[in-house]
């Protein structure tokens, strides 16, 4: 039995999926899915396909690819602050950054470099929800709860004071989100 881990259609009506059996292509035209785990040269692991705009993106490992009708092209790679090669899931915010989480930071591309975000807790084995709230405010949601960052004026710059913005754990009734809240 295949099982579907993620999908994204193209403008062009090109399906990408993948399955516990690989990367493949699906159009309507020719009615069969092509495997393109091989052809793409990408392992069938930590791999995630989504759409954000036009453009739908693949990330396999610390690579990123824009997919089109029938191949895919590397966009850029995740230095990964720490020496990891890979990390475990990624969004696109609605100024088209990419965020990431490789274990101890959060990190953002904004189409030239890399900032990094420690997060306070080093228990974090993923990073399973993200939103873009109000103007420059992002929610993480993680395996150690649920974090905070405003970049307020700043946005990823340094404040004149050297100093970058950081995730701040976000806590309900003086209790950590991660942790039951009792009445």
């Amino acid at each position: 039995m295949t099982e579907l881990y993620s999908l994204a259609e193209t403008r062009g009506g090109t399906v990408w999926l993948k399955t516990n059996a690989g990367i493949h292509r699906y159009h309507a035209s020719t009615g069969k899915p092509v495997n393109m785990t091989k052809t793409l040269k990408i392992s069938n692991g930590s791999v995630k396909i989504l759409r954000h705009n036009d453009r739908v993106m693949l990330m396999a490992g610390n690579r990123f690819y824009r997919l089109n009708e029938t191949s895919a092209q590397l966009l850029f790679s995740h230095p990964g602050p720490e020496g990891r090669s890979s990390i475990n899931n990624f969004f696109i915010d609605r100024n088209g950054y990419t965020w990431t989480n490789t274990g101890k930071s959060i990190s953002c591309y904004d189409g030239k470099k890399w900032t990094h975000f420690p997060i306070p807790c080093q228990k974090v084995s993923g990073l399973y929800g993200f939103n873009h709230a109000e103007g420059d405010m992002y929610w993480f949601g993680m395996s150690s709860g649920v974090y905070h960052l405003d970049l307020g004026e700043t946005g990823l710059k340094k404040t004149a004071e050297g100093k970058k913005p950081g995730l701040e754990k976000f806590y309900f009734k003086n209790k950590p989100v991660n942790e039951p809240v009792r009445n």
